[in-house]
């Protein structure tokens, strides 16, 4: 008898786990588990001065550079012409100089270089050469929990090393509502205002000489 008691409880929890295991198995089969979709899409941009483009969005939510296996574009189709509503705000873009001071950049004007510690290459590009108008060098986009104010300091580093005459500031405000990418290049050209996004291909470094007029 007690034996026929033992056999039929442990044939009741059997059951209990045979049916507690189906339910289980129907709530996972109705309801997978969906991973997290990202569209973080680089833009436009180049870091190296080589073939290959490591390219740096400040829309992706990502502070790192992502290599893609594309040569680098030729200046004469990397420029776009802004339309005058898009162009009308780079007449007055804020900034802080590194003493600190509130002012603004009219890009119609002086040439601008959207910069960051993320990619400096582009002050490679600019070294050595002889400008009509000297570019004001923008640092936007900081690293990590680095400051602007941080990021400007080493980018100014960096311009001194490389015999740079160019201005060093602070972009005030969210980038995103400024540049495509970093770096990237504002200039004025006959009433209208170009940007050029990233690096040039090495052949074509010395064009900044020819765009900054």
């Amino acid at each position: 008898m007690l034996n026929r008691k033992r056999f039929r409880l442990v044939s009741i929890i059997t059951a209990a786990v045979v049916i507690v295991g189906g339910a289980a198995s129907l709530i996972a089969v109705s309801h997978p588990h969906v991973p997290a979709v990202t569209s973080s899409t680089p833009v436009t941009s180049s870091s190296t001065p080589s073939t290959v483009v490591a390219s740096s969005s400040p829309t992706s939510g990502s502070s790192s550079s992502v290599a893609s296996a594309h040569h680098l574009i030729s200046l004469a189709k990397r420029e776009r012409t802004l339309s005058a509503s898009e162009a009308k705000k780079y007449e007055a873009i804020p900034v802080l100089t590194l003493a600190g001071k509130q002012t603004a950049i009219n890009a119609q004007r002086q040439p601008v270089v959207f910069v960051s510690e993320i990619d400096p290459s582009i002050l490679q590009q600019l070294a050595g050469q002889s400008f009509a108008k000297e570019p004001v060098l923008i640092v936007t986009w900081p690293v990590g929990k680095q400051t602007i104010m941080q990021n400007a300091q080493f980018v100014e580093k960096e311009a001194k090393q490389l015999h740079l005459r160019s201005e060093v500031v602070a972009l005030r405000g969210k980038y995103t509502a400024w540049i495509t990418g970093i770096p990237d290049t504002y200039v004025g050209h006959h009433g209208h205002l170009v940007e050029v996004p990233g690096i040039l291909p090495a052949n074509e470094i010395h064009s900044w000489a020819t765009l900054f007029h």
